[in-house]
């Protein structure tokens, strides 16, 4: 008999999940981040899925929390098994007090708060009769024979929908999936993920032989030959369009140029005017699984996902590994070989030889890694864990969705660079079971089987600090937790993070709750990992890293450190702690994801380049002459609406108050440019005199008035002075590829755009005066809005003078109608004479933009100005989803990446933690879940810089300085003990000694040379020499010997004894 054992949930969590399986409705609130990477179809058939997961070990726990916050509709958990101890070494959600009861029911109820939007459920019962309820079916660990079984389950059930069927397993340092699909093949709507490549037309040839499409020059073909292509908006040509509402008009491309494309015959076609784009039309895959029992005997296929090129056929070895471990095991009942028992792995061994033989004769067995398998197999990790679970969610996203590329159909992983001595000589297990390993001796025994007493007594005792406590900080924590980091008598966790926990993190933050919301994340997250493993020692701060925090994570503080994981959304902060670990000689792992995309950095003292050693190219811009007149794609209107939005309702109100509350705002004016000047007096007089309002009905009349200036007036500036049919000086048409010729809008009360922009601008105004709100009908809005008088728009005559340099030049901001200076101040004379004084002046209320809140018509207002601006230049409008991700800035996330970053960021940290790890040990990641790749690479050496024979530096070496002394001691000290003349020294942003400055004032010179070193730094800082520590002196040197200029490392000036 079956039997589901479902946990009680709340009354509120029971309506949710009525309401979303009755409407089909997203939660954009909980998945934005997540629906920016995978898009609404995927999450609406993630929503319809039903999984199993058999087998909740650490790595089941992982995978069924990574499944339940991705949002499957039913996730049901299938292990009776009585807990252990040795479970608690990776699984978070089983306590002490839960090990000798059914896995399964001891941890379903906090599954359950996860996500209440997914029915969570631990069953019991016939796996064979459970199968066909389920459309994914994850088995956990296990024996082959089991595994079979339930593959053949899967693939033989009579459901509407195939099963599809996912195994995967940890043995200490190593680890498999397997994936079967199914017997049909399997189609894969969206191989990658990534945008189409869209390009704008610049001309298409008639050409019987096939027609040449130019792009634009300022964009590269990226097409391949046999891509396929649409075509929309091409004037004359316009048989290449596809219809509105009609099926694509496709085009098979083959690539001729960095700019051209040739397509088919086109010589009875139109001839082409202008305008069109040409977007890839993204390929689709059908692919055929075998079954597990037919890949086994096969050994695999030679389908297999290669994960590190370092170690070129390494996934067959595996296999042939694996395939000799579970031989033993079904031959022992399903035990696994005792830990580190040679007997038992030589047996392993002996089945290894017989299967690869049997396989392909040209095969050789790699014993060393047979036995470390063997012997390990009793072993678990958690950064593997993680790391894995993050993998096998992202398959069952794609076996239910179709989306992304599944691993096809074996992925075999290994990680022994973390076994303390696997460097020393190859294949070496030089680990010794102790009192941790010893089973049953303590929660980390398992990971203590695999790294030894050792170092599993060195990562109790680490000292770490890790910045940021967003989605990979939590997952970071959890595994941090169950490895024992910072829970011995020495060891501590530091945790910052300045940001409070919002309802859009909750679906990849698994740390956080509802009812956390609000709450500051690192205390919260501090406060949970304590509850998984209580003898975690951690100390949570909500304060950024940077310069104005080195009183609190000064000297001492990176001093008592061990290493930094760094959790970050940004370059700055990542250059900041670069620099840290740098100076204090500190390992960094960093870490970061983009959507299915994630990578991993590996900085340790000595060895490696750091993180700040090179540099991504600066992101893109759009020109300001794009923005402000010729925008070609929807991005560039969106930017232009949320520059509207700023100046509109934050830069104006904040211009009003300053000038209200602040003494000296206009003499501080005067040091402004004129134009700046002029902008902000007419800004301040329109707000606080001209256009304030004292009804919601005046806000909607002046909203009204915005929308004739920027979706009528200015488009009618710009036409008048360059029309439709203007050429440029060499006789070119103006209005050229990819210009788009503008319309201006003409105002219509029934037009729901047209609305929305007035009645959000409105609500927005009213806000920036603390007017309420009044909401109006059709009716009265119609009214209100005839009764608006527009002022019949006249033309200045003024043009731009240079529109060819304006193009060119993306750096200045040059307006139509620029009134000379002497004009412009004679207006600012004015507009100073008629402002209302500062006593007299409103207080205004600026609006701080927020994305996530849809209550406040911040997003609403930039959708709706964005797609009118569009509607200028006919360019599609946009979503109110896609617009805030755009002016938001929204990366996009998913809990699989940041779980397998996590993973892979924690095994360097363990290798990091090991002395004398050679370079070669450790790896670099670049990960793209969606392809599936996976690129590791070893770490880039750091440079090594020549003073002269016998001395070379690098980055990670410096001059220590303990005594103070004067400037000019300082000099001598150099020339003496270093032969080097110093030409200019500084601390910081502040020059302590450049001779060349002081060329007239020899007695200031020679002040300063009198001076003491403390006294010239202290005059850099406001932190006291004492608590400083050490001050970091950059200096210009050139040799005593031959007087060259030569590069040196800093200077550690030692405060802290002064």
């Amino acid at each position: 008999t079956n039997t589901t054992l479902e946990t009680s949930m709340s009354e509120p969590q029971v309506k949710r999940r009525k309401l979303n399986e009755a409407s089909d409705t997203i939660d954009d609130g909980l998945y934005s981040r997540q629906l920016y990477a995978i898009g609404r179809d995927a999450q609406r058939r993630i929503m319809a899925t039903s999984v199993l997961v058999v087998g909740l070990t650490g790595l089941g726990a992982e995978i069924a929390k990574d499944v339940i916050l991705m949002g499957v509709k039913r996730v049901a958990l299938y292990d009776d098994e009585q807990a252990q101890l040795g479970d608690l070494c990776s699984h978070f959600y089983l306590t002490e007090a839960d090990v000798g009861k059914p896995r399964a029911l001891a941890c379903v109820g906090k599954f359950v708060e996860l996500n209440s939007y997914v029915e969570v459920a631990a069953v019991t019962g016939k796996l064979a009769d459970l199968i066909p309820s389920y459309d994914v079916v994850v088995l956990v660990g296990s024996t082959l024979s089991r595994a079979v079984e339930l593959n053949d389950a899967c693939r033989g059930c009579s459901r509407e929908r195939a099963c599809r069927f996912i195994w995967a397993g940890i043995n200490g340092c190593f680890c498999f999936a397997f994936n079967d699909f199914g017997a049909a093949p399997f189609h894969v709507s969206d191989p990658d993920g990534e945008q189409p490549l869209s390009y704008a037309i610049s001309g298409i040839t008639q050409d019987p032989s096939g027609g040449i499409v130019s792009v634009v020059e300022d964009q590269r073909i990226e097409l391949s030959d046999g891509d396929q292509v649409t075509f929309r908006e091409v004037e004359g040509m316009s048989q290449l369009n596809t219809a509105e509402g009609s099926e694509p008009n496709v085009f098979t491309v083959k690539v001729v140029g960095s700019h051209t494309v040739r397509i088919q015959d086109t010589s009875n076609y139109g001839a082409y005017t202008s305008g069109g784009n040409m977007t890839q039309v993204k390929r689709q895959l059908d692919m055929n699984f075998t079954s597990l029992r037919e890949s086994v005997a096969a050994n695999g296929a030679d389908k297999f996902l290669e994960m590190d090129f370092a170690k070129p056929g390494r996934p067959q070895q595996l296999l042939v590994a694996y395939r000799a471990l579970w031989a033993w095991v079904d031959e022992h009942k399903g035990a696994l070989p005792d830990s580190h028992n040679e007997a038992q792995g030589k047996e392993v061994v002996q089945l290894a030889r017989k299967i690869a033989s049997e396989a392909d004769p040209q095969l050789t067995v790699d014993e060393a890694l047979v036995t470390q398998l063997s012997m390990l197999a009793q072993g678990d990790l958690p950064p593997l864990d993680a790391f894995l679970g993050g993998v096998v969610c992202q398959e069952v996203l794609k076996a239910c969705s179709g989306k992304f590329t599944p691993i096809d159909q074996w992925l075999l992983f290994d990680a022994i660079e973390v076994i303390p001595g696997s460097h020393a000589a190859a294949g070496a297990v030089d680990v010794l079971p102790g009192s941790h390993a010893a089973a049953g001796g303590s929660r980390y025994w398992r990971q203590a089987l695999v790294l030894g007493d050792a170092m599993q007594q060195s990562l109790e005792d680490a000292k770490v600090f890790l910045v940021g406590a967003g989605a990979i900080g939590c997952e970071v924590l959890k595994t941090w937790a169950m490895m024992g980091i910072g829970c011995g008598a020495k060891g501590m966790i530091h945790v910052t993070d300045m940001d409070l926990v919002a309802k859009s993190n909750l679906s990849r933050q698994f740390l956080f709750r509802p009812k956390d919301i609000e709450k500051c994340k690192s205390e919260v997250a501090a406060a949970a990992v304590k509850l998984m493993n209580p003898s975690v020692q951690i100390t949570s701060y909500a304060l950024r890293v940077g310069a104005e925090t080195e009183n609190v994570y000064n000297h001492d503080f990176y001093s008592s450190l061990n290493g930094v994981c760094t959790a970050l959304d940004n370059v700055p902060a990542r250059l900041y702690m670069d620099s840290q670990v740098v100076t204090h000689r500190k390992f960094l792992i960093d870490s970061g994801t983009l959507g299915s995309k994630g990578n991993t950095q590996v900085v340790v003292p000595d060895l490696t380049e750091s993180y700040g050693s090179s540099a991504d190219p600066p992101e893109k811009g759009i020109p300001l002459c794009i923005l402000h007149n010729f925008p070609n794609a929807i991005e560039h209107c969106i930017q232009w609406a949320t520059d509207a939005f700023d100046g509109l309702f934050a830069k104006d109100p904040t211009s009003v108050n300053s000038y209200k509350t602040q003494d000296g705002f206009l003499d501080g004016l005067e040091q402004q440019s004129v134009g700046l000047k002029l902008d902000t007096l007419k800004s301040i007089k329109l707000c606080a005199l001209t256009e304030r309002p004292h009804t919601y009905a005046h806000c909607l009349v002046w909203a009204r008035h915005r929308f004739e200036e920027l979706f009528a007036n200015t488009i009618k500036q710009l036409l008048h002075s360059f029309p439709p049919d203007s050429l440029t000086d060499q006789g070119v048409p103006f209005w050229h590829p990819p210009k788009r010729v503008p319309h201006p809008l003409v105002f219509d009360p029934a037009d729901s755009m047209h609305k929305e922009f007035v009645v959000t601008a409105a609500n927005l105004r009213a806000f920036n005066y603390n007017i309420k709100v009044v909401p109006v009908g059709d009716t009265e809005f119609d009214t209100i809005m005839r009764g608006v008088t527009i002022p019949e728009f006249v033309p200045t005559s003024a043009a731009p003078a240079n529109v060819e340099k304006e193009e060119k030049d993306q750096d200045k901001d040059e307006k139509f109608n620029v009134l000379d200076e002497v004009n412009q101040r004679e207006q600012c004379a004015q507009l100073l004479r008629e402002v209302p004084s500062p006593k007299d002046c409103v207080e205004m209320r600026p609006c701080v933009f927020e994305k996530d809140d849809d209550t406040n018509f911040h997003m609403a207002f930039i959708t709706a100005a964005a797609n009118l601006r569009g509607a200028n230049y006919k360019i599609a409008p946009a979503t109110l989803h896609s617009t805030k991700q755009i002016a938001g800035k929204i990366i996009p996330a998913m809990i699989s990446t940041t779980a397998v970053v996590s993973g892979l960021q924690c095994l360097e940290m363990i290798k990091a933690m090991q002395p004398g790890t050679p370079l070669s040990a450790f790896k670099n990641a670049y990960t793209n879940l969606a392809l599936p790749l996976f690129a590791f690479s070893e770490p880039v050496a750091c440079k090594s810089t020549r003073v002269r024979d016998g001395w070379e530096w690098t980055m990670w070496d410096h001059i220590d300085l303990w005594q103070d002394m004067t400037l000019s001691e300082f000099l001598d000290f150099m020339k003496k003990e270093h032969k080097l003349d110093v030409g200019m020294a500084s601390c910081g942003a502040s020059l302590l000694y450049a001779p060349m400055l002081y060329m007239k004032d020899k007695a200031k010179l020679q002040q300063k040379l009198n001076s003491k070193l403390s006294v010239l730094v202290q005059s850099t800082t406001d932190m006291p020499l004492k608590d400083l520590k050490v001050a970091v002196l950059t200096i210009t040197c050139t040799r005593v010997e031959d007087d060259e200029d030569v590069d040196v490392p800093p200077v550690f000036f030692h405060t802290a004894s002064l």
